[in-house]
């Protein structure tokens, strides 16, 4: 019988994800955390959510990374209640954590952030940013003498970075990323269309169309959203070319 149990946790502004050795990916969802007025945890993920649309003033409703200040009192909620949720600390059992933070984390954070994993019980937590994550998920071989380039973009920053020899050469950080896509689209569909469309319409329409290049056979997309004059419910076709004049200047930044 193993003794040793081996965890993945990727920190991200929009998710949160969890992964072990064993069973695969987890937990794959919203970065958010409810909590009521003496600071108990309601729900996490997308439980919590949803609960963001309740008119109860005593629930908090958190996105711990989604502000230029992390929020760690909600993050170390959302974490410790996520690895009680799964058991990822056991009896008997040794639990090595691998956790892939965004850049904007600096190392004072990383350190109180590994410390709270080390008293929730791991046994060894090994701290690495996300574009290097990014780097190795594509199959990059890091440790030649040639230069290569990672793009690694988010829900609210995109991370670059250039890699040669094993070491991180050059970093930056730029505050343009998924979200800003998402916006644009909205702001498009109001100013050429009068369509007004939710957020999770938008998100549907980036991951499902999203293009900055034109095709020969574009794919399709049946949408909804509302007559911003009439106030009307409202249907669209678009196409993956109409999106192309939207999000392709984005790329140019």
């Amino acid at each position: 019988m193993k003794i040793m149990i081996r965890v993945g946790i990727d920190l991200g502004a929009d998710k949160i994800r969890l992964v072990t050795e064993n069973e695969g990916l987890l937990f794959d969802e919203a970065c958010m955390v409810a909590l009521d007025q003496k600071g108990n945890v309601l729900a996490i993920g997308d439980e919590a959510k949803e609960m963001k649309e309740s008119l109860d003033q005593k629930i908090r409703v958190i996105s711990p990374l989604s502000q230029n200040k992390i929020d760690f009192d909600a993050l170390h909620a959302l974490l410790e209640q996520l690895i009680y949720d799964y058991k990822v600390f056991r009896m008997f059992k040794k639990t090595v954590l691998l956790f892939s933070y965004p850049m904007a984390l600096n190392r004072q954070q990383r350190e109180e952030l590994k410390q709270h994993l080390l008293e929730f019980g791991a046994y060894r937590v090994y701290f690495e940013q996300e574009i290097w994550v990014a780097a190795i998920g594509a199959q990059l071989n890091l440790f030649i003498p040639v230069a290569s380039c990672v793009l690694n973009l988010g829900s609210s920053n995109c991370d670059i970075a250039v890699f040669s020899n094993g070491q991180m050469q050059r970093s930056s950080q730029y505050k343009v990323a998924g979200r800003h896509v998402n916006l644009l689209i909205q702001k498009w569909l109001r100013q050429s269309c009068h369509m007004q469309i939710s957020d999770s319409t938008a998100e549907k329409i980036k991951i499902n169309i999203g293009q900055t290049q034109i095709q020969k056979q574009p794919k399709t997309m049946l949408i909804q959203g509302v007559n911003i004059q009439s106030q009307k419910l409202m249907s669209l076709q678009l196409d993956e070319n109409m999106l192309v004049p939207v999000l392709y200047p984005l790329c140019e930044q």
